[in-house]
């Protein structure tokens, strides 16, 4: 790949970002609307990402990444535990699911579809702080699936967890409640 290409590229990926930062719909971004956005053709965006849907995974997992590196490097304040930095993790992903609620219903389903396992991953570090060695690693993984799971669902058919559980999930104070007990229910040391 030349340089120019990986110009197009980036540029594909930032007019994608821009559009979901704006929160459109993701139903209704276009590779047309990509590609006039980011100044390049409509070819480039399909040699580069196949699919429209290849190209907004790839901006969620980007974002992803992105808020992984900044878990990664939080240190656990004076007085607070890891318990307390998973909370602060899996309150930020919800804030970001809640803040972009019909993106947050791509990426579910994209994931699902794909296969993929991003956010669990970047929890498995922290509870690997929580337990230590008190857990087996797929025990692990098992946990950080039901943390993830139990939130996407919440915020994809919050509607119907409202009825179920009693909780608005996209009200904040009602949502961070509903992870601290999550959590709690959850890791029993």
């Amino acid at each position: 790949m030349d340089h120019t290409d990986l110009d197009a590229k980036t540029k594909i990926i930032h007019a994608t970002k821009d559009f979901l930062d704006q929160g459109v719909d993701p139903d209704k971004i276009t590779v047309r609307k990509i590609a006039e956005q980011a100044g390049v053709g409509v070819g480039l965006i399909n040699y580069h990402f196949q699919t429209r849907d290849n190209l907004l995974g790839q901006v969620v997992a980007d974002t992803m990444s992105g808020m992984a590196s900044a878990w990664q490097q939080m240190k656990v304040q004076p007085g607070a535990d890891s318990l307390g930095k998973l909370k602060r993790m899996l309150k930020e992903l919800s804030d970001y699911g809640a803040k972009y609620p019909k993106l947050m219903q791509f990426m579910v389903k994209h994931e699902l579809i794909q296969g993929n396992f991003s956010a669990e991953f970047y929890l498995l570090p922290v509870l690997r702080e929580v337990f230590g060695k008190a857990k087996e690693e797929l025990e692990l993984k098992l946990i950080a699936t039901a943390l993830v799971s139990a939130m996407q669902g919440a915020l994809v058919k919050d509607k119907a967890f409202q009825r179920y559980a009693g909780v608005d999930i996209y009200d904040p104070e009602q949502r961070n409640e509903t992870i601290d007990r999550l959590i709690d229910c959850l890791i029993i040391k």
